[in-house]
């Protein structure tokens, strides 16, 4: 049975003003491609059952991936030869469901169940290694909890699985996605917690030359940032004004980004200065991104027209 899970739009909002901060850090034609990071800022933790996070690793509406929290106790009646006990089952999953045609580092269980890796900072996420297509558990529980006599209780799990399963911190998923008919590479850095209920996420990034492998935990690093002092730029009104201070580049690009990651302006820098006019753009944020021959420059302004 195929399943479809909505976000409410709050936690839309969100993941979408999270994009706003992302950014291209490695320039065209160099071994790495380019790569895109944004930040989860605040981490944001689901616990409750239902709790859905859905990953749009590009910004393009389109969901990648989505987690989802499954947590439930129901009333059950244990027997131990002629005797009977009351008491619970709970079943405890986090689910990860990557959309269809995309994909997760991971192998298949010996029932054909799909268990996503937790990966450590460094591994490699490609086209040479294991991807599991289908939905499957990070962590499943299937606990009992046994009244033997008033006040007195025994429990523990009928089953437990997953590569998530007791907690892990600062793992990575490892993740396959198509966009536009190109495959591409990325990662999401989250938590399990050691009760293996609440999870939480922080911060993603993907690879934008199709094809190519991305290491988990790749972000922006000091090397890959232009000079504070090569560029000064600031908003007045609806206008964006850059100016350009002794920057030499063969390539060098500017996007703006407004507040749901889409981008309102692409186009070559200009090296001697330029500014750009956001006729009928909407009053707050945008993000100015700037890449010039593989290092990156980004600053907040507010746009008011």
């Amino acid at each position: 049975m195929e399943k479809r899970y909505k976000l409410s739009a709050n936690k839309k909002l969100a993941a979408y003003s999270a994009m706003a901060g992302a950014f291209i850090v490695a320039g065209a034609g160099s071994a790495s491609g380019q790569i895109v990071y944004t930040d989860i800022d605040p981490d944001e933790t689901y616990g409750a059952d239902g709790d859905i996070f859905e990953l749009d690793l590009n910004g393009d509406g389109v969901v990648d991936l989505a987690l989802q929290k499954v947590f439930a106790t129901t009333a059950a009646t244990f027997s131990y030869g002629t005797l009977t006990f009351p008491g619970t089952l709970q079943y405890n999953h986090i689910y990860a469901i990557p959309a269809t045609g995309n994909g997760l580092q991971g192998s298949y269980g010996a029932y054909g169940f799909a268990y996503a890796y937790a990966l450590d900072g460094g591994a490699t996420i490609g086209a040479g290694e294991d991807f599991v297509s289908t939905g499957g558990s990070l962590v499943f529980s299937l606990a009992y909890n046994v009244e033997l006599a008033p006040g007195s209780f025994a429990s523990g799990n009928f089953f437990s699985d997953g590569n998530w399963f007791g907690g892990q911190t600062d793992k990575y998923l490892g993740i396959r996605f198509d966009a536009a008919g190109n495959e591409h590479y990325g990662w999401l850095r989250m938590d399990v917690a050691s009760d293996n209920i609440e999870f939480t996420v922080k911060d993603y990034a993907f690879e934008a030359t199709p094809e190519t492998d991305i290491d988990a935990g790749v972000s922006v690093s000091i090397n890959n940032l232009i000079d504070p002092s090569a560029i000064n730029a600031y908003s007045f009104g609806n206008t964006i004004h850059i100016n350009v201070n002794g920057l030499t580049a063969n390539d060098a690009r500017v996007q703006v980004v407004n507040a749901l990651g889409q981008v309102v302006y692409n186009n070559a820098l200009n090296l001697a200065g330029m500014s750009i006019a956001l006729n009928n753009a909407a009053e707050g944020l945008y993000t100015l991104n700037i890449v010039a021959d593989g290092a990156v420059y980004n600053k907040q302004l507010f746009i008011n027209n």
